[in-house]
């Protein structure tokens, strides 16, 4: 599938984050919360999450709350119970709902929101794209699966399968489609990578597409370092393949087989 600017849409409000252990999905959650009347939590802490065991992070990005969302939420938390919770930007009505607020104001401490921005094709997307990597680094889980609304599920043991699947891989980018320029040389994404990346037949830009992915925290550390050396980021779905391969990371396809149960909108 060609990726299109019209895919690239990617306004995010609104993250859904369910923890997974080995077989018990039951993370060691601390913070200190003030429960409000609708039934959401609010800390001026924010949200610190400890892993005994755990080693993977599931995000759920979105902008709005309408039934599809609802819908697929309610999968998710009727799989997973209190395992899973809703980061809200605003109060959107969703279960397990945290304020998103205070997540941002931590990230600001040691990150630089602002050079997310170009991360996504809107800024507020590209600010939460980049609240969602720290999140899964403050979790100290080793990946992170980051899902977009506009991917479908049938139910949250699809959801569980397609982590359990790969809860024992070390590939640190699985995206849904892998290419190298050459493969794709009209793709209008790789201007974005000139004086990010080097760029001579040693140093190979690469591009994907992302509505659903696994990112590993070493990757995730890379893209801090890359920031703060560059001073400045740019669309998520060539930086994080360029990174990893010119980085000697490594980076697997998603397998197909999964398409039958969890697939694009």
């Amino acid at each position: 599938m060609k990726a299109t600017p019209q895919m690239k849409a990617k306004p995010l409000a609104v993250i859904l984050g369910l923890f997974f252990h080995t077989i018990a999905v039951r993370p060691n959650i601390q913070a200190q919360q003030e429960k409000k009347a609708d039934g959401g939590t609010e800390g001026a802490m924010g949200y610190m999450v400890n892993f005994s065991d755990a080693n993977t992070l599931v995000v759920y990005m979105t902008h709005y709350a309408g039934a599809h969302v609802r819908d697929q939420v309610h999968k998710l938390v009727d799989e997973f119970g209190d395992n899973a919770t809703v980061l809200e930007t605003k109060r959107l009505g969703l279960p397990n709902s945290i304020a998103m607020e205070s997540i941002s104001k931590d990230v600001n401490h040691t990150v630089d929101l602002k050079h997310w921005e170009r991360t996504s094709l809107k800024p507020e997307g590209g600010r939460m794209f980049g609240s969602a990597l720290m999140l899964a680094l403050e979790s100290k889980a080793d990946y992170a699966w980051i899902i977009e609304n506009d991917v479908f599920f049938k139910s949250g043991k699809d959801v569980r399968s397609l982590v359990e699947a790969y809860r024992d891989h070390g590939t640190d980018f699985m995206p849904v489609k892998f290419f190298s320029e050459n493969m794709n040389p009209e793709w209008v994404w790789w201007h974005d990578l000139d004086g990010l990346f080097p760029h001579d037949e040693e140093h190979v830009w690469y591009g994907s597409f992302a509505p659903i992915m696994r990112i590993s925290a070493k990757l995730i550390r890379a893209l801090v370092l890359l920031d703060q050396q560059a001073g400045r980021l740019e669309f998520f779905e060539p930086v994080l393949p360029t990174l990893a391969m010119q980085n000697n990371m490594t980076i697997k396809t998603m397998d197909e087989k999964f398409s039958g149960h969890v697939w694009i909108t």
